[in-house]
């Protein structure tokens, strides 16, 4: 839609279409109307603030820690990382998570010594709660535990950060509530329909059953028919050098049995 079309009670109609298909007050919506100088339409800037149920929401403090250690030996004590972890958090200990485990040193060192990245992850039900335990989460604190332990102390790659996760029930949501905006604005002639784009990953074997895990075996009976076409062909040309030279050495002995014959 062009521009100058953008009417008022267009935008006004596009405004309820997102308030009714978010569920919220329109006063929740926020639409700011701009111009598309490259093609000429319009573009529609859409906010929507809603309320999530807090209970879809969690809260988690990162933590990064260098350790002088082989993977190896980080997994073989990483139940007492976790819990040392969650002690300084004042968490469960399934609140507390090992996301990934780096290898930093460059290959040429790993055969004399290593040094890790590791990422914890404590997972808590407040912002509050996360804020507090990113505070608490210094390298210090979390020396102090694992030295008792006799685990190998380490230092903090960055500061504690806080994030929030929503619940796969919860974007869920928030995705249903897009695709019904979007199917509004289309049956209004708002917007064109988003084009599907469909990608098929498969792979027809020499039984001519569709494999989708097949891949190393038909590069093989590729490669085995490129070999069997290239041995054909050396054969080939061997026999037509062998069966010139046989001609040639026929033609020698007629000539010299005619020159007798006179």
């Amino acid at each position: 839609m062009v521009f100058r079309a953008v009417n008022e009670t267009i935008i006004n109609q596009f405004w309820g279409t997102a308030a009714a298909s978010y569920r919220v007050d329109i006063e929740k919506v926020e639409v700011e109307v701009l111009l598309d100088t490259f093609t000429g339409e319009t573009t529609h800037l859409l906010t929507v603030r809603t309320v999530m149920d807090t209970s879809d929401v969690s809260f988690t403090v990162e933590i990064i820690s260098v350790f002088p250690l082989f993977p190896s030996n980080f997994i073989s004590h990483q139940p007492a990382y976790i819990s040392s972890v969650s002690n300084v958090a004042s968490v469960s200990f399934n609140k507390v998570a090992v996301k990934s485990i780096f290898n930093t040193t460059p290959a040429q060192r790993r055969l004399l010594a290593s040094q890790i990245n590791v990422k914890f992850t404590v997972t808590v039900s407040s912002l509050a709660a996360a804020s507090l335990n990113a505070e608490k989460s210094t390298m210090a604190n979390l020396n102090a535990e694992f030295a008792p332990s006799g685990l190998s102390t380490g230092r903090l790659s960055v500061s504690a950060s806080v994030a929030s996760v929503a619940s796969k029930a919860a974007q869920k949501l928030a995705t249903s509530r897009a695709q019904g905006l979007d199917n509004a604005l289309v049956a209004l002639n708002f917007k064109t329909p988003t084009k599907q784009v469909i990608y098929l990953d498969a792979v027809i074997t020499i039984d001519g059953e569709m494999h989708s895990k097949n891949n190393n075996t038909v590069v093989l009976l590729y490669l085995l028919c490129i070999f069997l076409i290239a041995l054909m062909i050396l054969l080939l040309l061997w026999a037509r050098k062998n069966f010139g030279v046989a001609k040639d050495s026929n033609c020698d002995k007629s000539y010299d049995a005619m020159k007798q014959d006179t």
